[in-house]
């Protein structure tokens, strides 16, 4: 298009042009290794098998399991508004209505059906537009073909430099706009801002991927999903291990898998702990909140009644992973 737009600058750009299309798919194959054996055949099984992928299990959203094949249309948008800094979505919404304000008007003011003359002036208004694009253009994809959707927006994350880089041109036009000369309040506000956020994350570190904004609501255990990975599996082993000197069998109530968190830890540990099947012959229960049957709600979990409580990992004064030991009490 810019070829188009100026002849004059054709060398300038077929240049880098044909050294990208080169080097894209190079870079690609080098930090992939699992096309290192054969790049084009394994790249081709690997696009067949994403576009056909259907695992069936339930996500927990807005009170209830939805299944994964078949998620709302604002299921998405809802996830990117409730796990993201509002200060970045204040930033965003601002920075997006401003490109898409402008897009219209030079649309608007096309001639001639050249509309590739007018429709950005410079590479900083092309710049603008493919972050916008390639922000809104798969989440409408993802809507349209109603795309399978497991745990929150993960499989969107890719789209989140492009807000992050219209968040910045909003904080550019602020700038701009407000402030001109006095860029240092601007910078002080900033860090205001965004010290809570900051904070928030050292004060739950490592769990601060369990992340949610204000407009979640307090109770958000009772609406969305907390640690679909488990990722908070390996800690509770580990605490439990570290309160036992004999082997213990653990019991996961959850339907992440405690093998694979076992898995990395370090080997004496790992030959300290049995992962059982069964919830009658455990001396431990762990319970992370993830149900891919779409049975039990993460606040009403069914615990044996001589298991107690030992230990809770809470994000937010909400457990996001417990630990169950079986009363000796109740035993004697």
């Amino acid at each position: 298009i810019n070829i188009l737009r100026n002849k004059n600058t054709k060398k300038k750009i077929i240049k880098p042009l044909v050294l990208f299309l080169i080097l894209t798919p190079f870079f690609i194959i080098l930090f992939w290794p699992y096309l290192w054996e054969n790049p084009i055949e394994h790249f081709l099984y690997v696009i067949k098998s994403s576009s056909s992928h259907s695992l069936e299990i339930y996500n927990y959203y807005l009170g209830q399991h939805i299944f994964s094949t078949d998620p709302p249309w604002h299921y998405s948008l809802v996830w990117i508004s409730i796990s993201t800094p509002l200060f970045y979505i204040i930033l965003f919404s601002f920075g997006f209505i401003f490109i898409l304000q402008r897009t219209m008007k030079r649309w608007l003011k096309t001639e001639n059906n050249n509309s590739f003359i007018n429709f950005w002036r410079g590479n900083k208004e092309l710049q603008d537009l493919v972050f916008f694009s390639t922000f809104l253009i798969p989440i409408l994809v993802s809507i349209y073909f109603g795309s399978v959707s497991y745990d929150g927006w993960r499989h969107l994350y890719f789209i989140y430099p492009s807000f992050l880089l219209i968040s910045i041109l909003s904080l550019h036009l602020i700038k701009v706009i407000f402030f001109r000369r006095k860029n240092n309040y601007i910078y002080l506000l900033c860090i205001i801002l965004i010290a809570p956020t900051a904070f928030w994350m050292y004060k739950n570190h490592p769990f601060q991927y369990v992340y949610f904004n204000l407009l979640a609501g307090k109770n958000f255990n009772e609406k969305f999903e907390m640690d679909y990975f488990g990722v908070s599996n390996k800690n509770v082993l580990e605490y439990i291990i570290a309160k036992e000197d004999k082997k213990v069998r653990i019991y996961n109530l959850s339907t992440t898998d405690l093998n694979l968190s076992k898995k990395i830890l370090k080997k004496e540990m790992r030959g300290r702990i049995t992962v059982v099947g069964d919830i009658k012959n455990a001396d431990y229960i762990t319970n992370n909140y993830r149900d891919w049957y779409g049975k039990l709600k993460p606040t009403k979990s069914m615990i044996p009644k001589d298991f107690k409580i030992l230990y809770e990992i809470k994000v937010d004064d909400v457990p996001i992973n417990t630990i169950y030991k079986k009363s000796k009490e109740i035993l004697n």
